[in-house]
C-alpha cells in the first residue's frame, strides 16, 4: 500500500503542475488535452522507477524484502496504469492511442508478473516451508520443509523473473520510442511541464514513499 499521506501529496502535486481552468462545457476538452504533458511525466516516471526495480538484483534479498520489492513493483505499474487509461481519454490522433493501447497492454501484463511474484515469494515463505501460526495450529508447520517445495518455489521465481526482465527489456525499447514521437509534438511549454512532472513525481515515488 501507499504510505500514509502520499495520495495527497500526489494530488498537491498534480494541481501544482497543472494549469486552472474554469471548467465551462466550451473549455472541458481543452482542460483534458492540457493535462496530457504531466499526466505523461507522471505515467513516464512510474514506469521507469518500476523498470529499475526489475533490473536490480532483488535475489540478493531476503524473502520477505524481496517481496515487498515485487509488491513495489506492482504498485509502481499500477500507477503507470492509471495514468494511460487517463491519457487515452485525451488522445484523438487514432495511431497514439494505438500506441498507448499497446503500453497499457504491457503494463497490464508486466503489473500481473510482479503480483505473481510477490504471491509466489509469500506462498514460498509462509505456506510451503514456512512457520505460519495457521499451519503450527493445524500441526504442519513441518509438512512443507522440504528441498522439493523449495526448488519449485526458487524455480517459479526464476522463471517469471527471467520473462519479466526480458520483457521489460524488449517494452522500455518501444516505449521510449513512442514517448519520442508524443513530445516531439509538444510547444516549449508543454515539454517544459512533462520534464517538471517527470521529476517532480520521480523524486515522490522513489523509495522511501512507496515502503
Amino acid at each position: 500500500m501507499l504510505y500514509d499521506g502520499i495520495f495527497e501529496k500526489v494530488m498537491r502535486t498534480f494541481e501544482w503542475l497543472t494549469p486552472v481552468l474554469h471548467k465551462s462545457h466550451n473549455q472541458a476538452d481543452s482542460m483534458v488535452k492540457l493535462n496530457m504533458p504531466p499526466l505523461m511525466g507522471r505515467r513516464d516516471a512510474a514506469f521507469d522507477l518500476a523498470v529499475e526495480l526489475i533490473q536490480s538484483d532483488f535475489f540478493a534479498l531476503d524473502d520477505i524484502e524481496r517481496e515487498k520489492t515485487f509488491r513495489k513493483m506492482a504498485e509502481l505499474l499500477d500507477l503507470a496504469i492509471r495514468d494511460t487509461r487517463a491519457i487515452l481519454f485525451t488522445l484523438s490522433s487514432p495511431d497514439t492511442e494505438l500506441r498507448e493501447q499497446w503500453i497499457l497492454s504491457f503494463l497490464l501484463m508486466m503489473r500481473d508478473l510482479a503480483l505473481t511474484l510477490g504471491c509466489v515469494t509469500n506462498v514460498g515463505r509462509n505456506i510451503l516451508y514456512g512457520d505460519n501460526p495457521v499451519l503450527v495450529e493445524l500441526d504442519m508447520s513441518d509438512a512443507g520443509k522440504n528441498r522439493e517445495n523449495e526448488r519449485a518455489v526458487s524455480s517459479a521465481q526464476l522463471l517469471l523473473s527471467r520473462r519479466m526482465r526480458e520483457l521489460s527489456e524488449a517494452g522500455q525499447e518501444k516505449i521510449l520510442r513512442y514517448r519520442g514521437y508524443v513530445r516531439k509534438s509538444f510547444s516549449t511549454y508543454n515539454s517544459n511541464r512533462y520534464h517538471s512532472s517527470y521529476n517532480e513525481y520521480k523524486k515522490l515515488y522513489s523509495p522511501p514513499a512507496l515502503e
